[in-house]
């Protein structure tokens, strides 16, 4: 027999939102490996620093180190959201494969009832033409 619209809405609704899951896991993988190359940055710049490099270069070293530790701060928070968009989606799509489970069950029983009500009216209709 053929799925009921409602299982068929349901299994695209939540293809979708495993779509929507992977590509915020994906953006979030994306900022965490720029934030990872941000901070490869200013683990150069200190050990120039430490090296003994002085004078024009250790201001030009100390603004670029400002602007790195900004950036990286707000990528941190672009991270944040992202992971709360990520677990966001794994929720959406947890409720929906419940949902859908529950339309498949209901399904189900419906199919099992009809199947009941179809052997009785069998059953009712032998023992009518068995009756004389």
């Amino acid at each position: 027999m053929r799925k009921p619209k409602a299982i068929a809405r349901a299994e695209r609704l939540m293809d979708l939102q495993a779509q929507m899951r992977r590509a915020a896991e994906w953006d979030l993988a994306e900022t965490r490996r720029r934030i990872g190359a941000l901070e490869g940055s200013q683990a150069e710049l200190l050990r120039a620093l430490g090296d003994g490099a002085g004078g024009l270069f250790l201001e030009a070293a100390a603004r670029r180190l400002r602007g790195l530790a900004g950036e990286a701060a707000d990528l941190g928070r672009t991270a944040e959201q992202q992971a709360e968009a990520v677990r966001e989606q794994a929720l959406a799509q947890k409720r929906s494969e419940r949902r859908l489970a529950r339309l498949g069950a209901e399904h189900r029983r419906e199919e099992e009832r009809r199947e009941l009500l179809a052997q009785l009216d069998a059953l009712a209709a032998r023992s009518d033409a068995s009756l004389p």
